[in-house]
């Protein structure tokens, strides 16, 4: 006959199991996993810098139209140009709607401007471009333009028909090889019958070469690229920075949330932007969620995950601690924007992220 376990042993086995329960439920709960980019995106994303300016069309001129954009076409056509707000783009804050309503002859399409908005080109290379859009035309197509040394700007080619798509899609396509003589080329979507065409988030990469990956420093270098320096910035930081990322594109994320400000996280005033060493500027970026003491993880593709966060601050009197989010967003340098994704099981405050082998990404909090 088995003799009884005393009392005092089954309680601690009881505890001991709980505990392990509460373990196991915990390290559960806390795992987010990411599919990894498709092989062609990464390799995009690795490729040359966007050479197009203003690509989300965020920045506008005296005319409220996207700078270094503009409207482009010919014929006998009624046509109208319209900047849309946040609800018609594709991201951000902007798109740009073209209709047309009456077409005798000739078509419409927005264009990079033609003069140093056009982005530059070597011959013989070829150049991926892309670009999201909607239309309702079946008679839309990706147009190509080129500058020649000794002939001026003159039409190169339409790359591609366009289907329609009531939804924002993305078209992208590689040019043929530059003609010898061609310095720069500016291109965008025509409608050459009457519907409704949307466009958004343009960009340009050399894909015959991408050009250094990083800079390499002989011991004789001692310049600052080389040797590290510290230097003080001539104007303050707009945000106080929990986080900060190195981008793919050279510039700097820095991600402030609330910014340990309790007042700004009762007023929802949650702020990130975005540093360009090469001018000295901040870019601001809207902040769905309170980023303050969140984890961040950059992803193959360049992009960065940003997982978790503060739902609300610690009571001053110690009674409670600090909440987690379980929400989760991914940055994208080329829009300056954030995109929700998949949420945590539960909420954490100040997670981990560790990118895997195998492109997911394990969190723990």
């Amino acid at each position: 006959m088995r003799r009884p376990s005393p009392p005092g042993r089954k309680a601690g086995r009881r505890r001991a199991a709980r505990l392990l329960a509460v373990l196991l439920t915990t390290l559960a709960s806390v795992v987010l996993a990411l599919s990894p980019p498709d092989p062609g995106a990464r390799a995009a994303a690795r490729a040359a810098p966007n050479l197009i300016t203003n690509p989300g069309l965020e920045n506008l001129g005296a005319d409220s139209f996207p700078t270094c954009f503009e409207k482009s076409g010919y014929g006998d056509n009624d046509h109208t140009f319209t900047v849309t707000g946040a609800a018609g783009a594709h991201s951000g804050s902007h798109a740009v709607e073209l209709t047309l309503t009456r077409v005798a002859s000739g078509d419409r399409k927005m264009m990079m401007l033609e003069n140093d908005c056009a982005p530059a080109v070597v011959p013989d290379h070829q150049y991926d471009v892309s670009v999201w859009y909607r239309t309702t035309s079946p008679h839309t197509v990706l147009t190509l333009f080129r500058h020649d040394a000794a002939g001026g700007w003159t039409w190169w080619t339409d790359l591609k028909t366009l289907p329609v798509t009531s939804a924002y899609d993305r078209a992208e396509v590689r040019t043929p090889p530059v003609p010898a003589g061609t310095d720069r080329i500016t291109w965008g979507v025509t409608l050459y019958a009457t519907g409704t065409l949307a466009t958004d988030d343009y960009a340009m990469t050399d894909a015959t070469d991408p050009g250094p990956r990083d800079p390499v420093c002989a011991a004789e270098d001692t310049g600052p690229a080389c040797d590290g320096r510290w230097t003080v910035l001539s104007l303050p930081s707009p945000v106080r920075a929990i986080h900060s990322v190195l981008l793919n594109n050279g510039k700097v994320l820095l991600i402030a949330g609330s910014g340990n400000d309790r007042d700004a996280f009762a007023a929802g005033t949650f702020r990130t932007t975005v540093f360009d060493p090469a001018t000295n500027g901040f870019t601001d970026v809207p902040t769905p969620d309170d980023f303050f003491c969140a984890g961040h993880v950059q992803l193959p593709d360049g992009r960065v995950l940003v997982m978790g966060g503060n739902k609300d601050y610690a009571a001053l009197d110690g009674s409670i601690s600090y909440k987690g989010l379980k929400t989760s967003y991914v940055f994208d340098p080329a829009t300056n924007r954030y995109t929700r994704t998949n949420d945590m099981i539960a909420g954490h405050w100040y997670p981990s992220a560790t990118a895997m082998g195998n492109g997911d990404v394990t969190s723990f909090g």
